[in-house]
């Protein structure tokens, strides 16, 4: 299956869920959340989540996707942490200097950078508090973080 590594389409979803029965390239929340619990989520959060996030939210709940964490609403059975959208994004805007005060942050960067989502929905890292762009939407994340994980995992 070819994988685009900018566009969402039905075969990268089909991947993440071959993918975590294959070899454990996705290791997936062992709970998802309820519709009510993302809407909570986005109220407490004070932002409206990408639709493909919420899909992303309602069929894996949080996941590990190669080494690289998603953050959903159960990420801590993903990754046996606590970390998941909610807190993460509360902990990183309690930050001032890192300049997320109006995203939803959906990942890091390995170094303690968080990768969130912008109210205009690019993507972007906050490096220090330089903000780097990542991706033109949360889709495209997605796509370029399961291309890259599709990659590694068949040239290991």
């Amino acid at each position: 299956m070819k994988l685009s590594k900018t566009r969402l389409t039905a075969a990268h979803w089909d991947w993440m869920a071959s993918a975590r029965t294959e070899d454990g390239t996705v290791v997936w929340a062992e709970e998802l959340p309820t519709e009510p619990q993302v809407d909570a989520a986005q109220k407490r959060l004070g932002c409206t989540f990408d639709p493909a996030y919420v899909r992303f939210l309602r069929e894996f709940g949080g996941a590990l996707i190669g080494a690289d964490p998603l953050y959903g609403l159960y990420v801590a059975s993903a990754m046996g942490d606590d970390e998941d959208v909610v807190s993460a994004t509360l902990h990183f805007r309690s930050d001032k200097g890192l300049r997320v005060d109006d995203w939803y942050v959906v990942s890091n960067d390995g170094r303690g950078g968080p990768i969130g989502v912008a109210p205009d929905g690019r993507v972007r890292l906050s490096d220090h508090g330089e903000v780097v762009p990542v991706a033109d939407s949360f889709p495209t994340y997605l796509a370029q973080r399961i291309h890259k994980a599709d990659y590694d995992r068949r040239n290991r």
